[in-house]
C-alpha cells in the first residue's frame, strides 16, 4: 500500500505517470480514494509478537 499526499488529481496523475505507468512492465495501476478522514496520524499500531 502506498500512501501518498498529492495538491491536486493534475499532480497525482502526474506522479502516477512518472512513477508507474512509463515502466514497460506495468499494464494497469488501480487507485482508491478515501472520502473521508478516519485517522490523524501515520502511526500504524502494530500487535507485539508473543513468545
Amino acid at each position: 500500500m502506498l500512501v501518498v499526499q498529492a495538491q491536486g488529481m493534475p499532480a497525482y496523475h502526474a506522479l502516477v505517470q512518472r512513477l508507474f505507468t512509463q515502466d514497460g512492465n506495468v499494464r494497469n495501476v488501480k487507485t482508491f480514494f478515501s472520502v473521508r478522514r478516519a485517522k490523524f496520524e501515520t502511526r500504524i499500531e502494530l500487535p507485539v509478537p508473543q513468545r
